[in-house]
């Protein structure tokens, strides 16, 4: 069966796993009073003056033995099993002890735990097969097993979209100004600028009237391109920024009644050509909107109309009649409003280049010279243009990768 080794302080071997360790004890005219705990990883021994040792095992079991110094047997082979001869050298000590219980123990904390990782927590310093804590987790690890893999598809952009919950409620409890407030987008816009410095693998942000739309870069591996990971970043910096930058736009004038909401959604786009489509769509959405705020607030404010007459003479009218009614009635000529309200926002990375100078000391000198310093930087830069066109990226090819990657 091999050799045992006398210890005094119940130290234990790392060349075999828990399954192959058999504690022996002879020499029983000793005063030592051990305990050996799975629980706590740790083996320790005392002298508590009684004349009875207790043996426990991972809970399972306990045994009371007459006091001796503790053997540790090192010569079993590492894939040990329970067998009848196993109690061989508890009789040779002529101890009456049944060493079932430490086996049984052994060989369900061994159906938890790998060998290689118990050979390589084993003796540094102590006892270290596992912990109480540790046996708890591995218990309950198997929930893991209902989580859905969420990860995005690969070679594409991820557009993260955000949409202002319940904002029509929100926009009359906090007064906004109809049809448009620029205290109201300059915050959205700042909101989202917090998020693209959070997040510098977003290349392009949009924005108009209560939604933002996030477009992370087809290259990107952020939180491993894991779906919920990156709506639920965005949308918590999102909102966390809308109320934090609160007062910078609004004031003392209007204060934040209650927190916004802010719901999200991740939509992929595996080519440029789509998500150019995807971008022009929305740009589109906040043309036919704004123009319908337009002339809906106008015949409300300054028509006289209640809200219900407004929405019901606009019914059934295309573009062209909407802007016959801003001119016609209100001396209004939709193409002079600001660009903001037309065309929503975009946020872009542009390099700028600063410069800056400095007094450097020269050597052997005792005067300074001013040196100028240019550096580039990247900054977030908005812009009111179009670009379901051309034009825009033309001017910026660094937003958009190559098809072919």
């Amino acid at each position: 069966m091999g050799s045992c080794t006398e210890v005094s302080d119940a130290r234990v071997f790392s060349s075999v796993s828990l399954r192959t360790a058999c504690f022996c004890c002879a020499n029983l005219n000793s005063g030592l009073s051990c305990s050996f705990n799975l629980h706590q990883s740790t083996a320790r021994s005392s002298y508590p003056g009684d004349s009875e040792r207790t043996l426990m095992v991972n809970g399972f079991s306990q045994q009371r033995l007459p006091v001796g110094l503790i053997y540790i047997h090192h010569g079993l082979p590492r894939h040990y099993e329970a067998r009848a001869d196993a109690a061989k050298p508890f009789e040779r000590a002529d101890v009456n002890f049944d060493p079932d219980p430490l086996l049984h123990a052994a060989e369900k904390f061994a159906e938890r735990t790998s060998a290689d990782a118990v050979a390589k927590s084993a003796f540094e310093g102590s006892v270290s097969f596992s912990s109480s804590t540790a046996m708890a987790k591995s218990k309950f690890e198997y929930v893991r097993n209902f989580e859905t893999d969420d990860t995005c598809l690969r070679n594409c952009y991820i557009v993260v979209r955000l949409d202002g919950r319940n904002f029509h409620r929100f926009a009359e409890q906090h007064n906004f100004v109809k049809p448009n407030d620029d205290r109201a987008l300059g915050l959205m816009t700042r909101s989202a600028r917090s998020v693209m410095e959070e997040l510098e693998d977003i290349v392009i942000a949009y924005g108009q009237s209560d939604e933002y739309s996030f477009v992370f870069k087809r290259s990107s591996n952020w939180f491993k391109r894991r779906a919920s990971k990156l709506m639920t970043h965005v949308a918590s910096q999102f909102s966390s920024a809308y109320v934090f930058y609160w007062k910078d736009y609004f004031g003392e004038e209007q204060l934040l009644l209650y927190p916004p909401g802010f719901d999200g959604r991740v939509v992929l786009y595996p080519s440029n050509r789509n998500l150019r489509d995807y971008l022009s769509w929305r740009q589109a959405d906040c043309h036919i909107n704004n123009l319908y705020n337009t002339v809906f607030w106008n015949l409300v404010q300054k028509g006289g109309l209640t809200t219900s007459e407004a929405e019901e003479k606009l019914k059934g009218t295309l573009a062209a009649d909407k802007n016959e009614i801003l001119f016609s009635e209100f001396n209004i000529n939709y193409n002079n409003e600001p660009l903001i309200y037309k065309k929503g926002t975009v946020l872009i990375w542009d390099k700028v280049n600063e410069t800056t100078t400095k007094h450097v000391k020269l050597p052997n000198e005792d005067s300074e010279k001013e040196v100028t310093v240019t550096r580039t930087r990247n900054i977030i830069t908005a812009h009111h243009c179009d670009f379901i066109g051309d034009e825009f990226w033309e001017e910026h090819p660094n937003i958009l990768e190559d098809d072919c990657c």
